[in-house]
Parts: C-alpha cells; sequence; structure tokens
C-alpha cells in the first residue's frame, strides 16, 4: 500500500506476507520468544540509524517505549474489516467480510486481555501524553497523517 517493497533472498514477496493465511499465522511464530526478540533488535537498529515512522501492535510499548511520540491509532472493528475486506480483494484474494470481522474481533480480544496492546489502550485512554490516540474510523489516511503531524507541532511548540 506504500508503495514500499519487501525482498527476501532476491525475492519481492512484498504480496505474499499480506495473504490471509499468513495474517492469520503471523501470531504463532510472532510469539516466539526468539523471533520476538530477533525482531525487536533489529526494530530497534533501524530506529537508530536514523528518525523513522513505525507501527505495530507493540512498537509504542516495547520496541520503541521511549521514542519521542507515540500514537495509538484505533478504528472500530468492521472499518477495519472493510478496509481490510478491499485490500485484500486489490490483491487478488477471495475474503468473506464477516470471516475478516471475526479475526479482527478474535485477535483484539487476545491482544486486550494481556500484553503492549493493553497497555497501550490504557495509557492513551489516561490521556498522560506519553501516548496519544487516534480514532481513524472516519479517517482517510491523509487526514491520520494530518492529525498526527498536529499533535507533533503543537507538542513542539508548547516545550
Amino acid at each position: 500500500a506504500s508503495g514500499s517493497r519487501i525482498l527476501l533472498d532476491g525475492e519481492d514477496v512484498s504480496e505474499a506476507i499480506r495473504s490471509p493465511e499468513v495474517t492469520r499465522n503471523t501470531r504463532y511464530s510472532a510469539r516466539a520468544p526468539g523471533v520476538r526478540a530477533e525482531l525487536i533488535r533489529q526494530q530497534r537498529a533501524m530506529a537508530g540509524q536514523r528518525p523513522v515512522v513505525m507501527e505495530g501492535r507493540d512498537i509504542t510499548t516495547v520496541v520503541l517505549k521511549d521514542a519521542a511520540w507515540r500514537f495509538f491509532l484505533k478504528a472500530d472493528p468492521a472499518e477495519r474489516a472493510r478496509r481490510r475486506l478491499k485490500e485484500m480483494q486489490a490483491a487478488g484474494h477471495e475474503v468473506d467480510f464477516d470471516t475478516l470481522l471475526e479475526e479482527i474481533r478474535d485477535r483484539d480480544a487476545s491482544d486486550n486481555k494481556v500484553g503492549p496492546m493493553k497497555e497501550a489502550q490504557a495509557i492513551a485512554a489516561a490521556k498522560d501524553g506519553r501516548i496519544m490516540e487516534v480514532d481513524t474510523t472516519n479517517l482517510t489516511p491523509p487526514e491520520v497523517v494530518d492529525r498526527i503531524v498536529a499533535a507533533v507541532r503543537d507538542e513542539e511548540e508548547s516545550a
């Protein structure tokens, strides 16, 4: 979606890694302690090289918990399912809205019980400034960017 490409041993796997099968099963390998430790090490190394924008369920609470600006993006599960359906159909995958919605709700239920998502939501809800919450349900991607840029500018001007 962003125009960036993902290469694996020189092969472009950008679309393959976004398939429904990969999406459904990523959490199993991502939960393996060795895999998590290596991913976190690599993500922190990337962030240490230059300013970055990263997204992920544990970026704000684990990977880059001391970042200058951290945002918790949320959206209604039905809207997230609509977005994912459109993305999957554009990539040529046959998917069902109700199945996507159920998968999103299941993952949210799991993530919201423990771990970084629960922590990020709690910090954002406290409105203590360490993580800013942005509800993207009714926003376009450029509008989300505008909100984030405005928040950073406001914080810089008040500092």
